[in-house]
């Protein structure tokens, strides 16, 4: 990188924010416009700790949308994007590790509401059942009216290897 200090927790955030809003709002539809996507919604699985090594960076970020835009009951639910650095200190999405691309299974039966912990390639959530026309048959979980926690692991590569 050209500039030698790394950015500040503030300046990451920010830039963060806002790859993952416009990749939000290219690729779903929320109830609300601009999808409203904060800092409570990150998850750092590899904070950028080492300024010369800033691809060695993952954040994943959470938003509850319609992918796609269809209008679908089934396309309504939890999506991710995954937020990396490039080594020239550039954040992006990388669509091949975000929705629709990677999903959290069953996930338009779920409404994501907070992150409440991350450490690497593992992230855990607080969920609740969503809308009840989304629910052909709500699973039992969906009887805890204070919502759930959700793990989301990423496949290690053997594991991409078999499925």
């Amino acid at each position: 990188m050209a500039d030698e200090s790394l950015p500040s927790v503030e300046e990451i955030t920010q830039k963060i924010l806002e790859v993952s809003s416009k990749y939000a709002e290219t690729v779903s539809c929320g109830g609300e416009e601009p999808i409203p996507i904060t800092a409570n919604d990150i998850a750092a699985l590899s904070p950028w700790k080492d300024v010369d090594m800033p691809d060695d960076a993952e954040y994943l970020v959470f938003w509850n949308a319609d992918m796609g835009c269809s209008g679908g009951t089934a396309t309504f639910g939890i999506n991710i994007a995954s937020v990396k650095v490039s080594q020239l200190g550039k954040f992006y999405v990388d669509a091949s590790e975000s929705s629709p691309n990677k999903f959290v299974s069953g996930s338009s039966l779920l409404s994501y509401q907070k992150v409440i912990g991350a450490s690497k390639n593992s992230v855990t959530i607080k969920a609740v059942c969503g809308s009840p026309s989304n629910i052909s048959e709500a699973p039992e979980i969906c009887s805890k009216e204070d919502g759930f926690v959700v793990k989301l692991q990423k496949q290690t590569e053997a594991q991409k290897r078999c499925a």
